[in-house]
């Protein structure tokens, strides 16, 4: 009979070290410095009539319609493509589709909304954003969803105005995304 309530007990006890020990594991996966993450940079490429279109154009402003503003209240549809050098005619990696509102009367700032579509490095999906971001300032634009390899993704772009030469207008986007530990559970 004692051999037997000793084996319970280091049974119960082995038991519990187990349940323990992967209580603890979740928990340390859950901590951002272990969330799944992806950095690059990719080039946007506006040229106005080409991959940008007035839908409505606003009440002029100070600056007029340039490569870096428009009047308040413009309507803007755009489907720029995204690239992997600061060239045009280097690989497209992507493209942005979407539409923006002028919503400063300097005409330097807009109100967006995005889709992203991206195939690199082994992701294919779309990231939708919803933004306010600046034609000649570094901007944050966050994330606000995804989908395919990027659903549950969070993250940003800072955006910043890369080149004016030429018909349009170059961005540098770098993109930072973040998946966090349950996004694995969907696929």
């Amino acid at each position: 009979m004692a051999p037997s309530l000793f084996s319970f007990i280091v049974l119960i006890t082995l038991f519990s070290t187990l349940a323990l020990s992967h209580d603890l594991k979740h928990h340390h996966i859950a901590t951002k410095n272990h969330l799944k993450s992806l950095k690059f940079t990719l080039y946007l490429h506006e040229t106005i009539n080409k991959t940008a279109y007035f839908v409505v154009k606003g009440v002029a402003g100070p600056t007029g319609i340039t490569k870096t503003s428009n009047s308040f209240g413009s309507l803007v549809v755009y489907q720029d493509p995204l690239t992997e050098t600061p060239d045009p005619t280097s690989k497209v990696l992507g493209h942005v589709e979407g539409l923006a509102t002028t919503s400063s009367f300097t005409g330097e700032r807009t109100t967006c909304v995005s889709r992203m579509t991206l195939n690199i490095k082994g992701y294919k999906g779309e990231l939708l954003n919803v933004e306010t971001g600046y034609y000649n300032q570094v901007s944050e634009l966050p994330f606000v969803g995804g989908t395919g390899d990027f659903r549950f993704a969070q993250g940003y772009i800072i955006s910043t105005l890369f080149d004016l030469r030429g018909e349009g207008a170059c961005y540098k986007t770098d993109f930072v995304i973040y998946w966090p530990p349950y996004a694995h559970l969907a696929n």
